[in-house]
């Protein structure tokens, strides 16, 4: 479920399942958020868990970018490693 709170930065548009909608009615709609199967979503997640890492002053290593590092003093006080949507 972490891939579904990542928002789009770019127009994705799909077309509705059958079923959904009235007939005769347009089954296009515009997506705000990521949805399941959608091909940006690892990447869309991967951005909003970066920004939100940076802002609580996490860096991300150049040597590993799943790897985040929490210095404090010069020292690194705590390391976090990001798989896909797992965190340890």
């Amino acid at each position: 479920t972490a891939f579904l709170h990542g928002a789009l930065s770019e127009t994705v548009f799909m077309e509705l399942p059958k079923g959904c909608g009235s007939p005769g009615i347009t089954r296009i709609c515009r997506l705000v958020k990521s949805l399941y199967g959608l091909k940006q979503a690892p990447h869309v997640w991967n951005k909003t868990l970066h920004r939100h890492l940076v802002a609580l002053g996490f860096a991300r290593l150049e040597s590993d970018h799943g790897l985040y590092a929490l210095h404090e003093k010069g020292e690194i006080v705590m390391l976090l490693t990001v798989y896909v949507d797992d965190m340890l």
